[in-house]
């Protein structure tokens, strides 16, 4: 018969080995890939916003940044202060100037997909000036969970049925191309992503279009879903409620030590959806169109839901 204590021994190592699948499956989701206590530098390179939206025209080479401005040329530090599964808390200072901020560990998507389709936020009046200043310069997006879901996500966004769908989004009666390329590879710890819209949005009445040029750019180290740089260049002209209506930003933050790279696009070559889907379903197209956004919205719930 076994001695108490070797029977205490031994029921402790049994619960632990019990455990220790739960505690390997947990580590394992565990959203984020940085530490509390850990700092990051980033350069912001450039800043170049200006716009006519009557009746309001504004210009600067800075973001509106904890109660002042955060200046084209300045470097910022992210700080990161606390993170549990769902969230993650972290300051960003840059000089006297402090910003504290939480991010929930699925607002992601929603983040990025508001970036890709930041032309027609703003062709259809859908975004403020003060997130047009302020939200899509690269501060914003310095963190994403490290999950294996979140590069499948990014990853999709070159599919063609996705890239015809938003190009659809944009509205039936435009005159709009887009295009994406995505390079996820966890060998070099890197997910590369472009993005790239051109053409004339058409709104409901012949008295509203934009023309629209929209390249972006972004790059994450995988293992710590931190941004490692962010560029864009965003250019709208058009007519609107009887006014001249005009937005331009230029943009780009890179982490300390970080050369993002060229873009990619334009390639020249563009998606389009009528005849994508009448290539691969003759005689179909109009049938799967609204296939085709009920799967883009599927596909986002099912993202979701992966947290």
């Amino acid at each position: 018969m076994l001695k108490k204590r070797t029977v205490t021994y031994l029921t402790i190592v049994i619960a632990l080995l019990t455990l220790f699948p739960l505690f390997t499956s947990q580590a394992l989701a565990f959203p984020w890939g940085v530490e509390a206590g850990e700092t990051f530098v980033f350069d912001v390179n450039q800043v170049d916003i200006a716009y006519s939206i009557p009746p309001d025209n504004y210009s600067a080479t800075g973001i509106t940044f904890g109660g002042g401005m955060l200046e084209e040329g300045s470097t910022f530090t992210l700080n990161i202060t606390s993170l549990s599964e769902s969230n993650i808390s972290y300051t960003i200072n840059s000089g006297l100037l402090l910003e504290s901020h939480i991010l929930l560990n699925n607002s992601y998507q929603d983040s990025l997909f508001d970036l890709l389709t930041l032309p027609l936020k703003f062709a259809t009046n859908d975004i403020t000036l003060e997130e047009i200043r302020r939200g899509f310069t690269g501060v914003d997006y310095l963190l994403t969970p490290k999950l294996s879901s979140t590069w499948e996500t990014i990853d999709s966004y070159d599919n063609p049925i996705f890239i015809a769908t938003i190009q659809k989004l944009f509205s039936s009666g435009s005159d709009l191309g887009v295009q994406a390329v995505a390079e996820v590879n966890s060998t070099v710890d890197k997910c590369l992503f472009d993005w790239f819209v051109n053409g004339t949005y058409f709104g409901n009445d012949s008295a509203t279009y934009f023309d629209i040029y929209y390249n972006l750019k972004f790059a994450y180290e995988m293992s710590r879903g931190l941004l490692l740089g962010m560029r864009m260049i965003l250019t709208i002209d058009g007519m609107a409620d009887g006014g001249n209506y005009s937005l331009a930003i230029s943009s780009e933050v890179e982490r300390e030590g970080y050369n993002l790279p060229d873009f990619r696009l334009p390639s020249g070559d563009f998606i389009n959806l009528e005849d994508l889907l009448s290539n691969l379903f003759p005689g179909l197209q109009w049938f799967l169109i609204p296939g085709a956004f009920g799967a883009l919205v599927l596909f986002r719930i099912l993202r979701k839901r992966n947290f």
